[in-house]
């Protein structure tokens, strides 16, 4: 070092190192502070981690069982389109083309049970007179006066 001419230059000197002691005193601090938030962000990327494999897994499983939902509806679709053919063999081609008309104007629901005075298919009361009406008129002809639904009785 120089040599030290003032006391005031000393002084000044003196306080200089005092400063930059508390400076370095105030960023060890700030470092180990630092070190402690690392240290706490370290725990958690890990247990999110940890939590996100979980979550893969359960996610996999959650495919394979959406996998074998979907087989099973699947075969289950088939079966019933096989059993619709099966069923729709003994029905007159043009009556299955008025069902299928029907169906593709009515939300799928072509035919619905008339119980009471109340429709099915629209939830709508018919008269007594439109109930006694259908209860004479043949079974192929029978529809709903509000939606045009084939009614069973």
């Amino acid at each position: 070092m120089k040599t030290i001419i003032a006391p005031r230059e000393a002084e000044a000197l003196q306080h200089e190192i005092d400063t930059l002691k508390s400076e370095t005193s105030d960023i060890d601090d700030r470092c180990l502070a630092a070190m402690d938030d690392l240290g706490a962000a370290e725990s958690r990327v890990a247990e999110l981690a940890r939590a996100l494999e979980s979550a893969a897994g359960e996610v996999d499983a959650a495919r394979a069982a959406e996998a074998a939902a979907a087989a099973e509806v699947r075969a289950s679709i088939e079966e019933q389109q096989r059993l619709r053919e099966t069923s729709a063999a003994g029905v007159p081609a043009a009556m299955l083309e008025s069902y299928d008309t029907k169906r593709s104007q009515l939300a799928g629901i072509a035919v619905a049970r008339l119980t009471g005075l109340s429709c099915g298919g629209c939830h709508l009361d018919i008269s007594r007179s439109e109930a006694d009406q259908l209860g004479k008129t043949a079974e192929d002809e029978r529809e709903c006066p509000n939606c045009s639904r084939w009614l069973v009785l």
